[in-house]
């Protein structure tokens, strides 16, 4: 797809992938960007971008980010849900809002965003990109909230299969792509790799809990 003069949308625009992307498509011709994120200070500075700054984990986070992408440049060929957010921890106590802010901004805002971008093309070609992550293809200990998450998009992602190379999914790292592939032959290779990561949680939380020690 020849991304040369599109309308594009990236969420999560200041900080990390979001805002790689954005200095990315500076660099084709006539694309017209809106960045949007909590914080608008990371975003790209540039006359091809417009910012909105507005959180995400509610509906109408997405109908603002919409409604601005039509008034600024005239309606969305691409849509990078790109924000989102994820939490490192041995899973706790029981916090209803964590999940369900986690929840509504990984999950519940990507597929809204689908089906109000859908609307709004009326039969004409879009996009909706979805950044996902490993993790929603091999659980790791430490991001089992967050995993869930990604497993939860990575299914809805493939079965639209709207992506940017026409492909279901993208594997940005080639020594993923053949974690997966060997794991799939060799099942002990997924496990050998959660195990050490198991042992990295235990690090974490035993450091964790030494650093608590020493303010009490």
């Amino acid at each position: 797809m020849n991304l040369a003069g599109k309308r594009i949308v990236v969420t999560g625009a200041g900080s990390g992938i979001g805002r790689a992307l954005v200095l990315e498509l500076l660099k084709l011709d006539g694309v017209r960007v809106l960045g949007v994120d909590l914080n608008i200070s990371g975003i790209p500075a540039s006359p091809q971008v417009a910012t909105l700054a507005c959180d995400l984990s509610a509906p109408d986070g997405t109908d603002r980010a919409i409604q601005k992408a039509q008034s600024t440049m005239g309606g969305i060929d691409i849509y990078f849900a790109n924000a989102g957010f994820a939490y490192y921890e041995k899973l706790g106590s029981a916090d209803w809002a964590r999940l369900q802010r986690i929840y509504a901004t990984n999950v519940m805002t990507p597929i809204y965003t689908f089906q109000k971008v859908r609307d709004l093309a009326a039969g004409q070609p879009f996009r909706v990109v979805v950044t996902a992550s490993a993790m929603g293809y091999l659980p790791i200990p430490g991001y089992a909230v967050y995993g869930a998450t990604k497993a939860s998009i990575v299914s809805f992602s493939q079965a639209l299969r709207w992506v940017e190379k026409d492909q279901a999914v993208i594997f940005p790292s080639l020594i993923f792509r053949l974690t997966l592939v060997f794991n799939r032959i060799l099942p002990l290779v997924g496990w050998v790799y959660q195990m050490q990561q198991d042992w990295v949680l235990k690090r974490w939380h035993a450091a964790m809990r030494s650093v608590q020690a020493d303010k009490a």
